[in-house]
């Protein structure tokens, strides 16, 4: 068992970035007066909308046409982040709207954890749902990306979607909208 008295004793504190992150550490058994929370905040001079210019050229580099609609996702493919959801629901978009793509910058060489199994628990759990059409519009990135580079991606994205199904705290949904980048979550 943990000690959680430890972590608060004497001038301890402990700081988190939402009520909800909060209220699971106090579930968890430490004392929630000396929980402090912080929220997260984005460096502005860095997560801001692209211009025209760059956005078009960006979306040029990526492959992505100018008639084409652009979904986003950021993040791990853990259980909470609501991957499973995102790919089901974008193939159905994307039966309905063959100019959609789905482009997930997931972080596999940190975690261990890829899309591919996201995809692939998809795939089993909703036979015919995947098809060929579907695949082909998903894309994922799976190396390091500096913020500059991260900016990059929330400006050329027509829509940032977030499906998840329990959070702290969703960073990645600020700097978004940080960008100028609709958001759906």
């Amino acid at each position: 068992p943990v000690d959680t008295a430890a972590f608060t004793r004497d001038a301890n504190r402990i700081v988190t970035p939402s009520g909800w992150a909060r209220d699971r550490l106090v579930e968890y058994g430490f004392d929630g007066d000396r929980i402090h929370v912080v929220p997260h905040g984005v460096e502005a001079a860095t997560f801001q909308p692209l211009g025209d210019e760059a956005r078009r050229d960006a979306r040029h580099l990526l492959g992505v046409a100018d008639d084409e609609t652009l979904f986003l996702n950021v993040g791990v493919a853990t259980w909470n982040k609501g991957l499973d959801y995102l790919v089901e629901a974008f193939a159905v978009v994307r039966q309905r709207h063959p100019r959609a793509r789905l482009l997930i910058k997931e972080n596999k060489g940190l975690y261990g954890l890829g899309v591919d199994r996201i995809v692939a628990g998809v795939q089993r759990d909703r036979p015919g749902l995947l098809d060929e059409h579907v695949l082909a519009g998903i894309s994922v990135i799976s190396n390091p990306l500096d913020q500059q580079q991260l900016r990059t991606l929330y400006g050329v994205a027509d829509a940032y979607v977030s499906p998840y199904r329990a959070e702290g705290f969703n960073l990645p949904v600020l700097e978004a909208m940080a960008c100028g980048t609709p958001v759906i979550v």
